[in-house]
């Protein structure tokens, strides 16, 4: 991994709800080097957009801290460390204030953020739009008069208004056409390769992964079960959970559904049941081991590929669309 840009350390988030207390996240350690993509996988309830949230200051850690570019982030952030890190949210439809125009949103973080003259803003916008592969006149146009994908594209353009380190890619592409998803993830491979961005990526869609993607942390209840290169984790998944999440990609052929790693659906265990001490993933996996329930398992293994797992998988037994992608 080249240098760090992102440091998380020992990043805590507990909510009160009432009486109780819900866990989200239970001391997150991870790093993003400049100039990488590390993605953030998990179902509903992993903690990948607390993870997020705390990242963009929109929540204040419970514990531990947000490191940038080796400055520690305070709870106020103040405008020159917003500055460095942009967001581009899921929904396009929605991100966009529909009574204003494209200019009027892209235009907001160069005024609040004193980036150019009012005499220059046009311009500005214009070079933007641009850089996201738009013609510079959409700016006088409303968001209702563009596509899914052009909405995102501005969305994208906002977000680099104000010449940010670090991108926060919240499930960006999961509301569009596949045709679309995959010029929006050129887009931003090509954007990264220009401008040096280094990303984080939240996301459920594991094939969008393997496309954008060179590392994956995979989450499970408030924790990293698993961390490693994409390839490595996509062929070899270790944690259960990451092999349950790659077992149930959908397929519509034999031949993609031998790229899966097998996973043994008639012994799955169905509970949502949460545990405080042990494996979090214990009550659904039918591979438990009774010291499963002693400790919570910590990240082992080699540095390139980490899991927390007492009874990990180990056999390789398909080979992986990436090999098969790449001729091997």
């Amino acid at each position: 991994m080249t240098e760090p840009l992102l440091e998380i350390r020992g990043a805590a988030k507990t909510f009160h709800v009432g009486s109780a207390e819900v866990k989200a996240l239970k001391g997150v350690d991870l790093s993003v080097g400049k100039g990488e993509t590390v993605a953030i996988v998990g179902e509903s309830g992993s903690g990948k957009t607390t993870l997020a949230n705390l990242v963009l200051g929109i929540e204040k850690p419970s514990a531990g801290e947000i490191v940038l570019a080796g400055r520690p982030l305070s709870g106020r952030r103040s405008k020159a460390d917003r500055r460095q890190i942009g967001l581009v949210q899921q929904n396009p439809y929605s991100t966009l204030n529909p009574r204003k125009s494209i200019g009027q949103a892209i235009g907001l973080p160069l005024s609040v953020h004193n980036l150019c003259r009012r005499s220059e803003r046009r311009r500005r916008i214009g070079e933007l739009l641009e850089k996201v592969g738009l013609h510079p006149d959409l700016q006088d146009r409303r968001p209702l008069a563009l596509s899914g994908g052009q909405r995102q594209r501005v969305a994208i353009a906002r977000a680099l208004a104000t010449d940010p380190e670090l991108l926060v890619l919240d499930e960006p592409t999961s509301s569009l056409d596949v045709s679309v998803q995959a010029h929006i993830l050129r887009l931003l491979k090509e954007l990264q390769e220009e401008l040096g961005l280094t990303y984080l990526f939240i996301t459920h869609d594991l094939s969008v992964v393997r496309v954008l993607a060179s590392r994956v942390i995979v989450m499970y209840r408030g924790l990293v079960v698993e961390e490693g290169a994409v390839a490595e984790v996509f062929s070899q998944p270790r944690h259960r959970y990451t092999q349950q999440l790659l077992a149930s990609i959908p397929t519509i052929s034999a031949e993609d559904d031998r790229l899966k790693p097998d996973w043994p659906w008639e012994a799955d265990v169905d509970s949502m049941e949460i545990v405080e001490a042990g494996c979090p993933f214990r009550p659904r996996c039918p591979f438990a081991l009774p010291a499963c329930a002693d400790g919570t398992p910590v990240l082992a293994g080699p540095a390139h590929h980490l899991h927390a797992c007492l009874n990990p998988n180990g056999a390789k037994t398909r080979k992986s669309s990436l090999e098969l992608m790449a001729g091997q």
